[in-house]
């Protein structure tokens, strides 16, 4: 029986995606890279991963954003909003 993903596991996928394709944009391979690029400890930005993102805080994540240059298009669908140019 296929497995079904919730809409919830969409929405850490496509982050998750998104997150590694910018990071490989910026040139960045590891965690600590990222942290450091966004004022964080490693370790804070290893237990978010573990956790698929659900726990990061908004400063933290709008820090990310805007540092590893994530589009409007994967931030909404990472939240779960439909993207609407404007």
């Amino acid at each position: 029986m296929p497995k079904i993903k919730t809409a919830q596991m969409r929405y850490e996928s496509a982050l998750i995606g998104a997150i590694a394709r910018a990071m490989n944009d910026c040139g960045m391979r590891h965690d600590c890279e990222l942290a450091e690029k966004i004022g964080l400890s490693r370790s804070t930005v290893c237990k978010y991963r573990e956790k698929k993102f659900q726990s990061m805080r908004l400063k933290d994540f709008a820090s990310m954003a805007r540092a590893i240059g994530l589009t409007g298009k994967e931030v909404c669908a990472a939240v779960g909003v439909p993207y609407e140019e404007s």
